[in-house]
């Protein structure tokens, strides 16, 4: 009976063990991995999307999209005014408004009505419907015709959203945002249904940047004379945000965060336990930084001098969670997603 109680005792207290040690391992990973960053609302003003294309002629299109601090009151409702500007030179062309409330992202179209385009408060799986379209024409030498909105009726609405995933991305200012991983899907035809687009990324405060770019992305935009288009540069406050190596940017100075040199730098092994390797090839990397989930500036080296293939990098001293590098070179900046387990 004693031997049979000590056995229990000792069962209990290995037990006890494990369950410590689960919930250490838990607590190391929790406050990077779980917890949320904080809200990032949309601007009211500072703030422009430029946006570049191609015609049936090849000339460049570029085009900004600018939320002013302007204020309009469009149905008793006051918005910031968000109008069009094809160049510094060009006379403004007035699109409407634009609030929040709630996480959710309206514009007002004069005559149209306020219209959802975000909503980041929405969980997976959750759905947005356009409710807005636009004609957006232009001349063969890149000029702007004019601008067309019209509402979208149950019966004739082209495009919905899917949240698919939650995540986030680090800015080019150090800044980290949450993003909603969405399914896009559009309607050719009433009678063949809605065919599935791709997958986008929602940033909080900037709206989508890859599918057509810019804020209104989520509106069902035409663009005639026009074949291809997509966002160049986000800048605020004169301050780059977000670039496309693709495009020039005009809009602001600052480094070009360039997003298309992964074929160029490659970061191993991730997950990592506390050693990176970054592979460089021909590149020249002038500095390295890592950032938390946070934006909090963990270590940096400065590469000035060095010219070899690769390089390692100790992070066995970081708790485990995500992490984001943050890797200057001579061409550009591109940031990395990694693990340190």
């Amino acid at each position: 009976m004693k031997k049979q109680t000590f056995l229990t005792k000792h069962l209990r207290l290995h037990l006890l063990k494990i369950s410590a040690l689960i919930l250490f391992s838990t607590m190391l990973i929790t406050p990077l991995s779980a917890q949320e960053i904080p809200y990032t609302p949309f601007p009211k003003g500072n703030i422009a999307w430029q946006i570049w294309g191609l015609d049936g002629w090849f000339y460049p299109l570029p085009y900004v999209l600018n939320i002013d601090t302007t204020l309009v009151t469009i149905d008793n409702v006051v918005y910031n005014k968000v109008f069009f500007d094809k160049s510094e030179f060009q006379e403004q062309i007035n699109v409407g408004g634009i609030r929040e409330e709630n996480k959710k992202v309206y514009l007002c179209v004069p005559e149209l009505g306020e219209h959802l385009i975000y909503d980041f408060g929405l969980a997976i799986g959750d759905t947005l419907f356009n409710t807005l379209n636009a004609d957006i024409n232009f001349d063969h030498y890149g000029e702007f015709i004019h601008v067309f909105f019209q509402k979208s009726s149950e019966e004739t609405i082209r495009v919905y959203y899917v949240v698919k995933d939650k995540g986030f991305k680090m800015l080019g200012n150090g800044e980290i945002r949450n993003t909603l991983i969405v399914n896009e899907y559009l309607s050719y035809d009433p009678e063949e249904g809605y065919v599935f687009m791709g997958s986008w990324e929602w940033v909080e405060g900037l709206g989508t940047l890859n599918g057509r770019g810019g804020f209104l992305a989520t509106i069902n935009v035409a663009f005639f004379y026009n074949t291809d288009f997509d966002l160049g540069c986000i800048c605020q406050n004169s301050t780059l945000l977000y670039s496309n190596a693709n495009y020039m940017c005009s809009l602001c100075g600052g480094s070009q965060i360039n997003e298309n040199l992964q074929q160029q730098i490659t970061l191993y092994p991730n997950p990592t336990s506390g050693e990176l390797r970054i592979t460089n090839y021909e590149l020249r990397i002038t500095s390295i930084e890592i950032y938390d989930i946070y934006g909090k500036k963990q270590c940096v080296e400065n590469n000035n001098e060095k010219t070899e293939e690769y390089q390692l990098f100790d992070i066995s001293h970081l708790q485990p969670g995500f992490y984001f590098v943050k890797i200057t070179t001579e061409a550009g900046i591109i940031v990395e997603k990694i693990i340190k387990k």
